[in-house]
């Protein structure tokens, strides 16, 4: 298995404010954590908690992560399987 996955995304997110503003128009995934999976469990809802664990292995900000539209998050949902292990690599969009 590769070390990480990096999905380019349709739609450009910002990540910052102001003059610190940056766009990304991918998004570098590594293997799931048992860290990333416990970032699930200090938000509420199933989507939220799967915006967590992304944004755990993407290291950005859940605000971020956010902003992403529903065809990118479909493609990485998709792309990152292999990096979320035998047991969640079938996870569903908001279901952890």
């Amino acid at each position: 298995m590769s070390e990480t996955i990096t999905v380019s995304l349709k739609k450009p997110i910002t990540v910052g404010e102001g003059d610190k503003a940056v766009k990304l128009t991918e998004l570098t995934f590594r293997e799931v954590t048992v860290g990333d999976l416990c970032l699930a469990d200090a938000v509420q809802g199933e989507m939220t908690k799967t915006a967590a664990i992304l944004s755990g292995m993407a290291g950005v900000d859940l605000p971020t992560i956010k902003q992403i539209g529903a065809a990118d998050i479909s493609a990485i949902m998709v792309t990152i399987g292999p990096l979320l292990g035998e047991h969640l690599g079938g996870m569903k969009i908001g279901t952890t």
